[in-house]
């Protein structure tokens, strides 16, 4: 999968990641993800288009996931991690937690994993 450069891009992108995306509900019309637990999303996603770069949120195409139905983990990983960045990120209401991308590995995996069971054990 190469960087995306349109919302075309980023649909197929979804597509080759999440092999359900094309499922729809039959209700709604929307795409039914099931194929990911957890979703790790930088917040500022750059995308190179031949009139100039754009920037997609990460924030908004973890609002995209989840008014597809998507239920498991949204993390945003940024460099923006002030607490006042991870409040903004929060606000949305689709994201789980946030982490710096100068967290250690070996700490997000624990609070990714710490994170998955807690939101499993309220969700059950």
């Amino acid at each position: 999968v190469t960087c995306p450069k349109s919302k075309d891009d980023v649909d197929e992108f979804m597509r080759t990641v999440l092999p359900w995306y094309n499922e729809k509900d039959s209700s709604s019309g929307k795409h039914v993800l099931k194929a990911a637990d957890i979703i790790i999303l930088d917040q500022n996603i750059d995308l190179n288009h031949e009139d100039g770069a754009t920037t997609i949120l990460g924030t908004d195409l973890a609002k995209e996931l989840k008014d597809n139905h998507f239920k498991g983990l949204v993390v945003i990983r940024s460099a923006n991690s002030s607490s006042s960045d991870f409040d903004q990120y929060m606000s949305t209401g689709v994201v789980d937690f946030c982490v710096g991308k100068s967290e250690s590995h070996k700490d997000l995996a624990s609070r990714i994993q710490n994170a998955y069971i807690s939101k499993n054990m309220i969700s059950h």
